[in-house]
């Protein structure tokens, strides 16, 4: 099973940790205490940012766009080169040019929901190139 670090654990964080739970071994870090939170989704938890994402595959930045910076800058030297990073931001343009920085793969996402218990039915716009396992997980989703 690969390996997903959600960084942000509000309400978009927390329904990709519980729709994608089943799929990966899901770690969240968020700079507030949750793991009461995180355990009782039965996720993994921690609350160092910078070394949640040292054996990533995917990361989510489940972070306002005010933050993306800052997160950033503590994955930077610890996000490995194969892991593909995306945001889910509501603009595009200020978050791939952060994520630039990062010597990965990157990808900007728009979920299409705020308050909800599930990604079924809910589309999210994608703003790169998608990658194959992510892919057929999402399209199981529905």
């Amino acid at each position: 099973m690969k390996n997903l670090t959600i960084i942000g654990f509000g309400n978009i964080g927390q329904v990709f940790a519980r729709e994608l739970s089943p799929y990966f071994n899901v770690t969240v870090a968020n700079r507030s205490n949750k793991s009461k939170l995180a355990k009782r989704m039965t996720v993994a938890f921690t609350q160092d940012i910078k070394n949640s994402v040292k054996n990533a595959d995917y990361v989510i930045l489940s972070v306002p766009v005010s933050s993306l910076h800052l997160v950033v800058e503590q994955i930077r030297e610890k996000v490995p080169n194969r892991a593909l990073v995306m945001d889910t931001c509501a603009v595009k343009e200020i978050p791939m040019k952060i994520m630039s920085q990062l010597k990965c793969n990157v990808m900007g996402t728009h979920p299409q929901f705020r308050k909800v218990h599930s990604v079924q039915g809910k589309s999210i716009i994608l703003a790169g190139k998608m990658d194959p396992y992510f892919s057929r997980i999402y399209k199981k989703l529905g």
